[in-house]
């Protein structure tokens, strides 16, 4: 289950570098996390990764949605995921004010050509955030770069009404709508930039500032209002490149981001996989299933002592307690699993109480019914010796 870095080869050297340095500092803890989660760890290669889940390239019930789910119901905290989120948003900021303002420096020179049509074709789109991050940081350090190159273009020039910066418009990343839980995750997560509304509208450098000093704000700083367990020697870079260094490109969360993927890598998600992969229910259900099973087990061992009691005559009657004896087996093996074969026949998954979707993975498909198969042979095997132990006690009226 251990992953590597999404995107460390966007940062070359630089990453490798400092993923090591990182998990030579957080040594002992990364131990305690895979000594914590060891059980959870599933040795399956066509099982999603973080990486996977967090770039939205897998399907329900391991999806970054369900991830998110889980997280808020059996965790009770989204803290990590929310940072990551917000972070990869602040990266695309980031590397759109930079096609931005590579797009603005081209049509200065050329004159004829639009942002847009460079944006589908050019080499903009492939900027790499390493690149994005030794310009915003070169720029802010020294004042030059394309930054200040785009800027004097633009003073020489008349520019079209429509290319004019405006501010973008937004919307608060962390506000969802409402649900039966008070609000909706689904939209927290949807948007690519989480919350940014960029249509024609140009980002200026200010909203890069404000992105990084909001993240900043809400995560980093003592007593913040999502504030994230770091280390005290990341949380002091941090600040001293937000507040001394003024910096808002992304290498400035980076340590953090890798910190926070590998807390997720090795706590979290080891237990989402195991949730979503082999069972299907939650703990609340699974819990009602417990005391159903009971309930219906005991009335029907109630129904067999009272036919061996009653010296009931055919004895063949006795074998129609195993329906209930089976119905009661069933639920407390269900409980146990935490594992509905019912719903695999459905093809859904819980993914909180009494809300389901369905299982769109074509791997955790199988993997379900592989065991809703074995749960009911189990079961069936159990109650059917339950029963015959009860057939062939002899009857003796009281």
């Amino acid at each position: 289950m251990s992953e590597k870095f999404p995107g460390a080869a966007q940062y070359g050297e630089y990453s490798a570098k400092t993923g090591q340095e990182h998990v030579k500092s957080e040594g002992n803890q990364y131990i305690l996390w895979n000594f914590l989660d060891s059980r959870f760890v599933v040795n399956d290669p066509k099982l999603p990764t973080l990486e996977q889940i967090l770039s939205r390239k897998t399907l329900p019930p391991v999806c970054l949605y369900n991830y998110y789910l889980f997280l808020r119901d059996s965790f009770l905290s989204v803290e990590n995921l929310d940072f990551w989120l917000d972070v990869v948003a602040h990266e695309n900021l980031c590397k759109l004010y930079c096609k931005q303002l590579l797009a603005s420096l081209h049509n200065s020179q050329n004159g004829s050509r639009s942002f847009s049509s460079m944006d589908g074709t050019g080499t903009y789109n492939k900027l790499s955030l390493k690149e994005v991050s030794d310009e915003l940081r070169f720029s802010t350090i020294s004042g030059s770069g394309a930054e200040k190159r785009a800027s004097q273009a633009r003073d020489t020039q008349n520019l079209n009404p429509m290319d004019q910066t405006t501010p973008i418009a937004r919307t608060e990343p962390l506000e969802p709508l409402a649900d039966s839980n008070g609000y909706d995750t689904k939209r927290h997560i949807d948007s690519e930039f989480r919350g940014l509304s960029v249509g024609n509208k140009k980002v200026q450098r200010d909203d890069l500032r404000l992105s990084a000093e909001k993240i900043y704000y809400k995560y980093i700083v003592s007593g913040a209002e999502k504030e994230l367990v770091l280390p005290q020697m990341i949380r002091q870079r941090i600040s001293q490149m937000i507040e001394s260094e003024h910096r808002d490109d992304p290498e400035v969360f980076l340590e953090a981001k890798l910190f926070v993927f590998d807390y997720m890598a090795h706590n979290s998600f080891p237990r989402f996989i195991w949730a979503r992969a082999y069972s299907n229910i939650v703990t609340l259900h699974a819990m009602s299933r417990l005391v159903l099973g009971l309930f219906i087990l005991i009335l029907g061992f109630s129904i067999e002592f009272a036919l061996i009691f009653l010296d009931h005559q055919p004895k063949l009657t006795r074998l129609w307690g195993f329906i209930p004896i089976w119905i009661g087996v069933l639920n407390i093996i269900v409980h146990q699993k935490r594992f509905s074969p019912l719903l695999t026949i459905l093809g859904i998954s819980e993914k909180s109480l009494l809300h389901f979707n369905r299982v769109k993975d074509s791997h955790i498909r199988h993997l379900h019914m592989i065991q809703a198969l074995q749960i009911t042979g189990y079961t069936l095997f159990i109650s059917a010796a339950i029963v015959v132990v009860f057939y062939a006690v002899p009857g003796h009226r009281l």
